[in-house]
């Protein structure tokens, strides 16, 4: 076995921070993608900063606790290379308009 950052079995384990409401693409994406090998949070900070936003609200985010503008979906979209695609946000997009 080899060693495991913090960051890894939490992403594994679903350990730290406030618990999420349910799993969504965009937290799926990030787990999946946002891993320091030091363990450490600079990866998803890094993404926020690229999203416009602060880590605060990418981890609101990741547990449903808003839905993002249009226009940071389509950045969503963007910096995942569409992995994260503007149309799973479309029910809280459409209920906003």
């Amino acid at each position: 076995m080899g060693f495991k950052s913090r960051a890894q079995r939490n992403a594994e384990e679903k350990l730290g921070g406030r618990p999420r409401r349910s799993e969504n693409t965009l937290s799926a994406w990030v787990d999946k993608h946002c891993i320091d090998p030091k363990g450490l949070l600079t990866a998803r900070a890094v993404f926020a900063k690229e999203l416009g936003i602060s880590i605060s609200s990418l981890h609101q985010l990741c547990r449903g606790e808003f839905s993002p503008s249009m226009t940071l979906a389509a950045r969503i979209e963007l910096h995942t290379h569409g992995g994260v695609p503007v149309a799973v946000w479309a029910d809280a997009l459409s209920a906003a308009t």
